[in-house]
């Protein structure tokens, strides 16, 4: 793939399409390559909405539970199984993150993201554990804890399949957005082959007349003006003019 997902598809239109699902499901939800950078071109910023406290001030902003996070970030950067739409995983941290692909041309491009949740209650003794473990203020992680939307499998699965949906459809755009760009790639290189190539022009080694690309032989004169808007005027090189007229050459000369 010659192009990013960035030269392919309108960030900040999919920013605004995320803005307006998270009004509606109150979950994280962002768009990230395949290398797990989430993707906005003009500001440098996230392309994504609803990211939870818990993740924000606390699993991502210890270096060692942060670890936790890059590893998972890594398992759903990959495809999902075969057969899968989408892949469902269980961090390191406790949480629920599915990541849905982004396929252009069958180049595997970037990842429609949705997590940071529970199935079901949280289970207070793990949660407990990592509090300690990475020697967070235990009253404040709980607190945070509390804010974990938990979606049961009815409510998850309509939402999954919006998401597929939209999945689908940023697909499409990428795709015939490459498209386009291929052709005007192309187009531009054609153009470009057509001012660097030379014509060559058969021309006949005793008469002089030229083949023209219908096959046919002409004059020189009479090809050069069908091929360009000129006129051709007649008259004797100083070689030929003392060759064919030499007395009239000795006058010319005098």
């Amino acid at each position: 793939m010659n192009y990013s997902i960035t030269e392919l598809i309108d960030v900040e239109s999919v920013q605004s399409t995320i803005d307006s699902f998270y009004d509606i499901v109150h979950f994280p939800i962002a768009f990230n390559d395949v290398k797990g950078n989430v993707l906005n071109p003009n500001t440098g910023g996230i392309v994504g909405a609803g990211w939870t406290r818990i993740c924000r001030e606390f699993h991502r902003s210890n270096p060692d539970s942060d670890k936790k996070c890059f590893e998972s970030d890594t398992v759903l950067s990959k495809l999902p199984p075969k057969g899968e739409r989408y892949t469902l995983y269980r961090c390191k941290n406790g949480l629920i993150d599915i990541s849905i692909p982004i396929v252009i041309d069958g180049e595997h491009l970037a990842n429609l993201f949705i997590g940071q949740f529970l199935q079901k209650p949280p289970d207070l003794d793990f949660f407990r554990r990592q509090s300690i473990q990475y020697k967070y203020d235990m009253e404040e992680y709980q607190d945070a804890l509390s804010d974990v939307s938990v979606l049961e499998e009815k409510v998850l699965k309509p939402i999954l399949n919006h998401m597929c949906h939209l999945a689908d459809l940023i697909s499409r755009i990428g795709l015939n957005e490459k498209k386009i760009l291929d052709l005007n790639r192309e187009t531009n290189l054609e153009n470009n082959k057509k001012r660097i190539t030379k014509e060559i022009i058969p021309m006949c080694c005793h008469c002089k007349e030229i083949r023209n690309p219908q096959g046919t032989w002409q004059d020189f004169g009479a090809y050069i003006r069908n091929k360009y808007p000129i006129e051709i005027s007649h008259s004797f090189c100083p070689s030929c003019f003392k060759k064919l007229y030499p007395d009239h050459y000795k006058k010319y000369e005098e």
